[in-house]
């Protein structure tokens, strides 16, 4: 499967793979809320993370279709503005 530019897609399971199991919502869910992360990092780690739960029997499937210098982030909160000295 070719990436489709401009687009991230990232499956429970790689082909000819079964998910018996919810990790990979476990693990969407644990990490999606973190503040000012990369989502190329933040699904590299939902990834690894379930490949180890699993005991290496799921390994889930990223399609980056994303520019790599382009850094896009979920949840991003900007650095508070620098207060007044009175």
């Amino acid at each position: 499967m070719q990436p489709i530019d401009g687009a991230l897609i990232q499956f429970a399971c790689a082909a000819n793979q079964t998910v018996r199991e919810n990790l990979f919502v476990e693990q969407l869910l644990k990490n999606i809320t973190k503040e000012n992360e990369n989502i190329n990092d933040l699904f590299q780690r939902i990834g690894n993370d379930v490949y180890e739960t699993s005991h290496q029997k799921q390994r889930p499937l990223l399609i980056n279709g994303l520019k790599q210098d382009q850094d896009i982030y979920l949840n991003y909160v900007p650095p508070p503005a620098p207060s007044e000295f009175k």
